[in-house]
């Protein structure tokens, strides 16, 4: 017997969702040729958002079904049930609101089924009714007794096959974070649909959400009831293709979780062909993955091998039987959930684990050696990438190896919290063992600590029992891989406790320290998975469930460019840990577009100190000063021009640092607590800071209390060094007018000598050499970019792939305690250096009161920016345009030599803009950027407008507009000014600033096509419009 199992449709009828669906039946269609499929299996979430009524009614989703089922042929049952999606609690009167939200217990949730049943005219249901009329609609007798379940009876040859179509969406509270570890199915509602089918030979349950988001004292009751009495599982809602074998005190349950059939690309997107060989209870599964740039259905290497997984299924119990209380699961779990970020500082993000988690990037390598090769087929590529789902199919225990803050600690705490009856499917218990934080190393401290891992709810005989019956799984977190007293004791404790399933976590750092030396064994088959950074598409889904926002919207779009943007402003790598940082930041500043960089890394250097949970006590080195300590280390670094000490020279600096103040310390427990806090690092016997961002946080605050250090930093020749202390300095204190004027006169006594220095009119050259390419550049936006058959989200697909590009510092984080100095002797490199600090010490200077001499300042930066543009294009314009084509890294054009060079003169200004705006644009100096709109020369002025644009008004547009006019149509300026203004519409535009850019962008670009006003302009501009609107809500449309 076979099935197609399908899930989270998520219909909203969108021409690119049709393209999916289309190539979905061609795909059934082909398969069904080759091999017989007994029944369609479809697990909820068909509509979009829950409304049957409004755009797409129940009729069109259920022709859409029609048309898949018809795909397999006419005589072939598909069955349904419902999501989160198909529910609208709007549409329930919220008087009932209270009735659900005292749904607390296994219990409670029977008894309300048990009135629903009874009176199913209640008021309660009408959040169903939108569904149930789309079910009547596939089939008039599916939920024909209740409104709650329906089951399905069919006969395969000798086999009578029974399926149940269970409700865990009828609880939910709006989906999401709400709804994980909160959810009911009810067991009175198995047990009903049970009895419907019980003399079947083969017993299907089907419900939407996985086991993990039901309640833990719900999910106990409902997987023991589940094993006990049917064989397979199907389910969805994760987006994610999985498959397991799970075992209970009662017997065994295969589980099949389909992807979802289209999403975004984020996501596993396909469906499984699953097979039941009844004579051997084998399920064989087969993944079909959908490939947008083919628009067709294959074979999914990246759910297995081949695509196949295979499942031998024993209904037999096993050979003893623990039965764990449910207090003691969510005693674990909430030991667990205490130590989020999200649990103990935001008001917002989800407080669970299991709702905030996202699965990191896992491969048989480490993220070194693999960025280290230099091409990667897609097919080694492929299978040198793991998911969770392959960890959970094999038997061998795992040893997870990651960079520190790589996420190991919340990678192992939610296989054991959430997932511990996946990853071992006997376990009725799981256990994490921290062996940094063992009071000795005997198995009895492992015992000791097992117990509190449970809040002292399990006693040790229990622990006992579980552990040598082999109904437990146990992490070991902080294993040190050179610690042969850490091998002895696990070694040890492995053999004693042989029949559970390990994880062990280790540090890469360790192991490339010991790359000579393979890992520990612990004398049992292990497999070893290497964590890698954060990419794109980690940190919007981070950002999506931390605010809960869809997953491709505007919201989503503008904190991750925010977060990518501070993340590579403070060269630091892209760690869950950092990310989660930086949301709780941006979370605490809903409205700004640009966030301090001295206040981003004081939060993160206070988390790191744990400042808001310390007590302060004269027996205790607190972080007042550890902090002062830090200044100091910073300063001597900086003195010995050194990025770090040996390790017997720093353990001196700290002898004589507390020696001079008359304290007597541990050093090594000092130098032990700052390493454990993450401030410091120790690597081949040297120390130094863990991200160079924290030394120059600790210099800024040296200088901001030594007039002399600073003198000597603001020099014409040092100035370069010191770029990211001054933008500290300057963001924690943000009225040093001295040191403004100081940067100030800097900029003012630099200057540029006369064989490189460009007029003001070189710009009027570069119109001349590039209107052609111009025009083409204008022709590709309007035929090509908004034209009807664009992808969603394309040019989103775009920028997001540079974002799954790991930085270097993530990929190696020695680059990230790396300095970063801008010294140079060049010229143009030290007019960058001031320009740079200038704009961002500008920037900074909010609570400076001297008007003049912050308008005199923006002066400057205004010209200092236009003079270093007008340079970088006139040498642009004197390269041998053969010499160029050679030295880019990939074309950017199919043109010849020439037509690549004006393209390059056509969009640096673009670029440069853009970095400009990272260093100095902010709404607090939005008056005095406003002043400048409209004096200076037209590329100060434009300089001024593009800054003016990153918080748009409707003066801002007119001024925009007003430049482009005056400068007329064959122009730099005005193509700057217009592929600014279509940036911000397409991707930065947040609700209120909407329609100004979108006036202003059809204004721009009917003068840039024609020059003028008139029937042709309006006709044109509205085209234009209508177009790019459209894109635009593809572009955010995709929800999660």
């Amino acid at each position: 017997m076979r099935f197609i199992h399908i899930s989270d449709i998520h219909y909203f009828g969108d021409f690119n969702q049709e393209r999916v669906i289309d190539a979905l039946c061609y795909d059934i269609h082909n398969l069904v040729k080759a091999q017989e499929v007994s029944a369609i299996l479809c697990t909820g979430d068909l509509a979009s958002k829950g409304s049957f009524e409004e755009d797409v009614t129940a009729n069109k989703i259920s022709q859409m079904l029609n048309r898949i089922r018809l795909s397999a042929g006419s005589d072939i049952p598909l069955v349904i049930c419902p999501g989160n999606h198909d529910m609208s609690i709007k549409s329930r009167d919220s008087i009932y609101q209270p009735i659900f939200d005292a749904i607390d217990t296994p219990e409670k949730a029977n008894s309300l089924f048990e009135k629903l049943s009874a009176d199913q005219s209640f008021g309660l249901f009408s959040h169903l009714n939108g569904y149930l009329q789309l079910a009547k609609l596939v089939n008039k007798t599916y939920y024909k007794n209740n409104p709650l379940y329906y089951t399905y009876k069919l006969t395969i040859g000798s086999n009578n096959i029974g399926l149940a179509m269970l409700n865990s969406a009828w609880l939910t509270k709006g989906g999401g974070s709400k709804d994980y570890g909160s959810l009911y199915v009810g067991e009175r509602q198995v047990e009903c649909a049970l009895e419907e089918i019980n003399g079947c030979d083969v017993k299907i349950a089907l419900m939407h959400h996985p086991l993990e988001w039901l309640n833990p004292a719900e999910r106990e009751v409902i997987m023991r009831s589940l094993s006990r009495n049917f064989d397979a599982l199907f389910c969805g809602h994760n987006h994610s293709a999985t498959t397991s074998a799970l075992t209970t005190n009662s017997g065994a349950l295969f589980v099949s979780n389909a992807g979802c059939i289209y999403q975004s690309r984020d996501y596993f997107n396909g469906y499984f062909l699953v097979e039941f060989d009844s004579n051997k209870s084998d399920w064989i599964v087969s993944a079909r993955e959908y490939y947008s740039q083919r628009n067709e259905f294959d074979i999914s290497p990246r759910f297995s091998h081949d695509g196949i997984m295979i499942f031998s299924i024993s209904k037999r119990s096993p050979e003893s039987s623990v039965l764990i209380p449910a207090n003691i699961v969510q005693a674990a779990q909430k030991n667990i959930n205490s130590k989020l970020l999200s649990y103990s500082a935001s008001s917002v993000a989800p407080k669970i684990l299991g709702a905030i988690f996202v699965e990191p990037t896992l491969a048989r390598e480490s993220e070194k050696n693999y960025a280290a090769r230099e091409t990667v087929s897609a097919e080694s590529g492929t299978n040198d990438l793991l998911n969770l789902n392959y960890l959970f199919s094999i038997s061998d225990d795992i040893l997870l190896i990651g960079k520190r803050e790589s996420g190991k600690t919340t990678l192992i705490n939610y296989l054991i919290a959430d997932r511990y009856f996946d990853f071992h499917s006997p376990a009725r218990a799981a256990f994490i063992i921290d062996i940094s934080k063992l009071s000795r190393f005997t198995t009895a401290a492992i015992l000791e600590q097992a117990v509190d891992f449970t809040g002292s709810e399990l006693p040790r005989s229990k622990v006992i029992q579980l552990l040598t019956g082999g109904f437990a799984a146990v992490g070991f977190d902080n294993v040190q891989l050179h610690n042969p007293e850490h091998e002895k004791l696990i070694t040890t404790f492995c053999n004693e406790y042989s029949k559970i399933r390990y994880i062990y976590c280790a540090a890469e750092e360790e192991v490339d320290e010991l790359s000579y030396k393979e890992p520990p064994t612990y004398q049992r088959n292990r497999f070893v998975a290497h964590i890698h950074s954060f990419k794109g598409n980690h940190t919007r889904e981070l950002i999506s469930k931390w605010f809960g926002e869809p997953l491709r919207s505007g919201i989503v779009d503008q904190k991750f460019d925010m977060v990518n943007k501070l993340l590579n402003g403070l060269h630091v790598p892209h760690t869950p840990f950092l990310v989660s940082i930086l949301l709780w930041v941006i979370e605490q500043n809903p409205n700004t577009s640009l966030l301090n960089h001295a206040s981003v890394v004081e939060v993160l250097i206070d988390g790191l100190l744990d400042k808001l949970n310390e007590s302060k006590s004269r027996s205790e080195f607190d972080s007042t000063i550890q902090v002062h300590f830090l200044t100091e280390f910073s300063a001597k670094l900086d003195e010995d021009r050194i990025e770090s000490v040996a390790a017997l020279e720093f353990e001196a600096f700290v002898v004589n640092y507390f020696q001079k103040k008359g304290l007597n310390v541990s050093t090594r427990g000092f130098t032990e607590e700052l390493l454990r806090k993450g401030l410091l690092f120790e690597g081949l016997q040297q120390i130094g800071f863990k991200y160079d961002c924290f030394r120059a946080f600790f210099l800024a605050r040296k200088l901001a209390d030594s007039s002399e250090l600073l003198s000597n930093a603001i020099t014409i020749d040092n100035i370069g060094r010191y770029h990211p202390e001054i933008d500290f300095l300057t963001g924690l204190h943000r009225d040093r007018k001295t040191l403004l004027s100081d940067l100030l006169n800097l900029a003012r006594d630099f200057k540029i000598p006369d064989d490189i220095n460009v007029e003001s009119s070189f710009i009027d050259e570069i119109d001349g050499k590039t209107t052609l390419v111009r025009e083409q550049l204008l022709t590709a936006i309007d035929d090509g970019l908004t034209s009807n058959n664009v992808d969603d989200g394309r040019m989103r697909t775009k920028i997001d792939g540079l974002a799954e590009v790991p930085s270097d510092a993530s990929v190696d984080h020695k680059i990230a305690r790396r300095r970063y100095s801008y010294e140079a002797s060049n010229i143009a490199a030290r007019h960058f250096s001031i320009l740079r600090i200038l704009s961002v010490a500008l920037r900074n200077s909010e609570l400076v009161d001297d008007v003049k001499l912050k308008e005199s300042c923006l002066d400057e930066a205004l010209n200092l920016w236009s003079r270093f543009m007008l340079i970088i294009l006139k040498s642009i314009s004197l390269l041998d345009p053969d010499e160029l084509q050679q030295v880019l890294p990939e074309p950017i054009s199919d043109g010849g030599p020439d037509e690549i060079k004006q393209i390059l003169l056509m969009i640096t200004p673009s670029a440069i803009v853009s970095l400009m705006c990272d260093l100095l644009a902010t709404p607090k100096l939005e008056g005095f950027i406003s002043s400048k709109t409209g004096s200076g020369t037209m590329l100060v002025r434009a300089l001024a407008v593009c800054l003016a644009l990153e918080k748009p008004n409707k003066l801002f547009i007119d001024h925009a507009i007003l430049l482009i006019k005056e400068c007329g149509r064959n122009g730099v300026i005005p193509q700057l000014i217009y592929l600014k203004l279509l940036h911000l519409y397409l991707f930065n535009g947040s609700r209120e600033s909407t329609g100004l850019l979108r006036h202003g962008l059809g204004e721009a670009f009917a003068i840039l096509r024609i020059g003028g006003e008139g029937r042709k302009s309006r006709s044109l501009k509205g085209e234009f419009l209508q177009r790019i609107d459209k894109h635009r809500s593809k572009v955010q449309s995709e929800v999660n």
